[in-house]
């Protein structure tokens, strides 16, 4: 009975997220913190302790914070702004980093688990729908919710969708597949799953959602998850890719910019004016390697550097690569933070059960490679995704018991 309201919350929140992705993904911005703030009062009156919170994950946002804040004193755009930047993107991560603790130290005897398999599948089945619907339709359901627009429906409106629902479709078909549901319902919903999310992205202008896709795919089936030395292998290279990004960035633009446009499927992505994008951020990184020029320098820094060949703006709100982003507003000291929090996420997952291995790299690989091509780092619906995200794979894997919730925390 003292389990009741807080399983019906937590459920209810995280099996409502494909319905948020559908039709407000803006909001996934406030949804961990608005979840966290009830959900750990709750998880206190029904339980009578706080959950166990993971001193290391803990100690990483401090420290993604703490160089965020610090950038403040070299930014472009002055200190003032970068505390503000600072406050909503903390406030963005700790509250995830709440909602994640306490999904993931939910006890095994309050049932949670089994009914989140149970209700997420048709959740997201509906929130596939939602967006099918608006895909095929001409957003009928999203001009439910705001003023009516003349002329065609600008389907790039609904990437943001698109790109979360492909992320919970690993999700989605897990729970399928662990739900307590007979396998000619189990055969039957993952068909519909399967044939909704082909129809979406065969209609969707998100290439990026697409990519993000097949390459979480490409890892959850063919990553050689029993070779010892895997893991480490794949650490290794994100870490040097991400430290000749610059370089690589100016490469791709000389040699490929041009060619990228005669490719059918690129073309829609507008390779070629993201190559010269990256192009000018990279050079500009270039000139201060060592700790770049603070937070979100790219919305401060007027103009760019660019022969507008493909672009008609010398200007640009993000640089549209999470790498280079951290390059041009860190330096190299932001490179080795990061590489060091890739490094810890990805002992984590190492450290998981096999199956579990899978679910979580193909999920992280997908993540990352959307966060190559598009997006800006600190929006804050994509670090909210990544926190629901997060709770959601937490919201998986059955919790056992231990005899030292301190050492459980680290």
């Amino acid at each position: 009975m003292r389990f009741s309201i807080l399983n019906g919350f937590l459920v209810t929140v995280l099996c409502s997220m494909p319905l948020v992705a559908a039709m407000a993904p803006r909001f996934l911005a406030l949804a961990p913190g608005l979840a966290a703030l009830v959900g750990l009062i709750l998880f206190r009156l029904s339980l009578r302790k706080w959950p166990v919170f993971s001193h290391s994950a803990a100690l990483w946002l401090l420290g993604i914070i703490g160089l965020c804040l610090l950038s403040g004193f070299w930014a472009v755009g002055g200190f003032l702004s970068t505390l503000e930047r600072s406050a909503g993107i903390a406030l963005v991560l700790f509250s995830g980093f709440g909602l994640w603790s306490l999904v993931r130290d939910m006890p095994p005897q309050s049932e949670f688990r089994a009914l989140f398999l149970k209700f997420f599948p048709l959740a997201y089945l509906l929130g596939l729908s939602i967006c099918l619907v608006d895909l095929y339709f001409n957003g009928l359901v999203y001009f439910q919710f705001r003023a009516p627009e003349t002329g065609d429906f600008n389907l790039s409106r609904l990437n943001r969708s698109v790109v979360a629902l492909g992320f919970m479709s690993f999700i989605a078909l897990w729970t399928l597949w662990k739900g307590a549901y007979t396998p000619a319902v189990k055969f039957s919903l993952g068909a519909l799953i399967i044939l909704a999310l082909g129809a979406i992205f065969l209609k969707t202008d998100s290439q990026s959602s697409q990519m993000a896709l097949a390459v979480g795919v490409v890892f959850f089936v063919f990553f050689p998850y029993g070779l010892k030395y895997a893991w480490p292998v794949l650490t290794g290279i994100l870490a040097l890719m991400m430290a000749i990004t610059p370089w690589l960035a100016q490469l791709m633009f000389t040699f490929l910019a041009s060619s990228s446009r005669s490719i059918e499927w690129l073309s829609y992505g507008y390779p070629a004016h993201r190559m010269e994008i990256w192009d000018f951020i990279a050079r500009k990184a270039l000139e201060n390697p060592l700790y770049g020029f603070g937070l979100e320098a790219t919305r401060d820094i007027p103009h760019f550097d660019t022969a507008l060949l493909y672009t008609d703006l010398d200007h640009v709100l993000h640089p549209h690569n999470f790498s280079l982003q951290i390059w041009i507003e860190f330096g190299i000291i932001g490179v080795a933070l990061a590489v060091g929090f890739l490094h810890f996420l990805l002992k984590g997952l190492q450290a998981r059960p096999p199956i579990f291995q899978r679910l979580g790299l193909g999920l992280f690989m997908a993540v990352l490679s959307a966060s190559a091509i598009s997006y800006g780092l600190w929006q804050g619906w994509w670090l909210g995704l990544f926190c629901i995200l997060a709770a959601l794979y937490a919201a998986l894997e059955k919790p056992t018991v231990v005899s030292n919730p301190r050492a459980a925390g680290r």
